[in-house]
């Protein structure tokens, strides 16, 4: 009987870190769109977000289709293509931490900027009267403890 519960238990927590894992990824995959009016409003002056978002939008294409172009022009078919991950392929050690650093402030980058509205409610609900407040030390240290709260929990999800 204790052996079952132990397996059901195993296979609930496997079955649930699968699914968030893989709405992670699909969130990650298509976020953009979803941040684009959290970060106008958050903007001093929104009227200029559509030049913001162009230049934004060139500058990426740009770093994309550079690191895109050298990972080929170096390593050509020696590519990692099976794990569709572009860094698997980097093979000296020096440049792959430097590579999984910036990797790993991308994603951070990437759920801040995701998780905007979710921190807004949370600061909502911890304390109303200053979830807008930006300035003063205990609105930004809630703000610090909300958004850690939230990356800690997608970092243990996933």
């Amino acid at each position: 009987r204790d052996n079952h519960c132990s397996i059901v238990l195993t296979v609930t927590v496997y079955v649930i870190t699968q699914i968030y894992g893989s709405t992670a990824q699909y969130i990650f995959a298509y976020q953009g769109q979803s941040v684009f009016f959290e970060v106008m409003r958050e903007m001093k002056t929104p009227k200029k977000f559509p030049r913001s978002v162009g230049a934004a939008n060139f500058i990426m294409m740009l770093v994309y289709s550079l690191i895109s172009g050298l990972s080929y022009y170096f390593k050509g078919d020696y590519l990692d293509t099976q794990s569709g991950f572009l860094p698997n392929s980097v093979t000296n050690r020096t440049i792959k931490i430097i590579v999984g650093c910036l990797v790993t402030f991308n994603l951070i980058s990437a759920y801040l900027l995701t998780n905007i509205p979710l921190a807004i409610a949370f600061h909502d609900i911890w304390d109303f009267e200053n979830s807008r407040d930006h300035t003063s030390w205990k609105g930004r240290l809630q703000w610090l403890v909300i958004n850690a709260c939230i990356l800690t929990f997608g970092f243990v999800m996933t």
